[in-house]
């Protein structure tokens, strides 16, 4: 049988445990929320809508058959880390990911990400950018999984 530990311990481990947490590198985990964000993104394409579930505004006639804002595929595989422009940037402690909107790519896409994001005066906003709560779930899981590790 266990001994029971004292609240000052329980209170000394809990700020050992924060404080690991704080300043130890995790690129491993980095590298799968990166890959996690990623994967979110292509989501909100593949259904068309925002991080939240929102569907994207139809497109106005007359226009082609390929789905919103994939015209080309250059956006969609720039935002998912396959294509030209995409940032997908990961240290020991952060991850991040998107699209370098100045970079140049045949057939467009990459270039107009912010105005797909934000909107227009005469474009509305289909925002792209950002990963599902399950995704945001996920990534906070992998956190808590690598930060386990120190103990």
């Amino acid at each position: 049988m266990s001994e029971p530990i004292e609240a000052a311990e329980f209170d000394s481990y809990l700020s050992r445990v924060q404080n690991s947490l704080e300043r130890e590198p995790m690129p491993e985990a980095m590298d799968l929320a990166r890959q996690a964000m990623q994967e979110g993104q292509r989501s909100n394409f593949n259904r068309q809508a925002t991080r939240e579930g929102t569907p994207w505004a139809a497109r106005k006639p007359p226009t082609g058959g390929w789905p919103i804002l994939n015209k080309t595929g250059a956006l969609q595989a720039a935002a998912t880390g396959a294509g030209s422009g995409a940032i997908a940037e990961v240290d020991g402690r952060s991850a991040a990911v998107g699209v370098d909107a100045g970079v140049h790519v045949a057939g467009g896409g990459v270039h107009a990400a912010g105005f797909h994001q934000g909107g227009a005066a005469r474009m509305p906003a289909r925002p792209w950018l950002g990963a599902p709560d399950r995704v945001e779930e996920a990534i906070g899981e992998i956190i808590a999984d690598e930060g386990i590790r120190f103990f």
